[in-house]
């Protein structure tokens, strides 16, 4: 709808970023929840318990946690649209071109997070070690 529908005065470059975010957000949430859901837990490796995770978030510093790459990829339609927005406030020429970038590095990003999970590492171990 947001594509289609043009009586709503957005930038282009917003308005393909409010796209290009539902849609990562919606195939990313889905298929890691679905993840997490059919192997019944977040953690993979190191110790299954919340206690002593990451400060605010209580991701994993021990192992791999799903949840990472999930709220990465749910707050993509958060995101992205702040970055389009700014790009556009800067009057960047090529700035369809930028969220097109952005968005396929996001998304690259976020698939690194659910690997580095799967391997059963934690998030930015050397930031915030076990």
């Amino acid at each position: 709808l947001v594509a289609r529908h043009r009586q709503v005065t957005v930038a282009a470059p917003l308005r393909l970023a409010i796209v290009l975010s539902a849609v990562i957000a919606f195939a990313t949430t889905l298929a890691f929840a679905g993840y997490m859901g059919r192997n019944y837990s977040h953690w993979i490796g190191g110790i299954a318990s919340d206690a002593g995770g990451l400060p605010l978030f209580g991701w994993s510093r021990t192992g791999g946690d799903l949840r990472v790459a999930h709220f990465w990829g749910l707050h993509a339609s958060q995101l992205l649209p702040l970055a389009a927005w700014l790009l556009v406030s800067a009057k960047v020429r090529a700035a369809r071109f930028a969220v097109w970038m952005l968005a396929l590095a996001y998304t690259a990003f976020v698939v690194f997070t659910f690997a580095q999970a799967l391997r059963g590492e934690a998030f930015l171990p050397q930031l915030f070690p076990g």
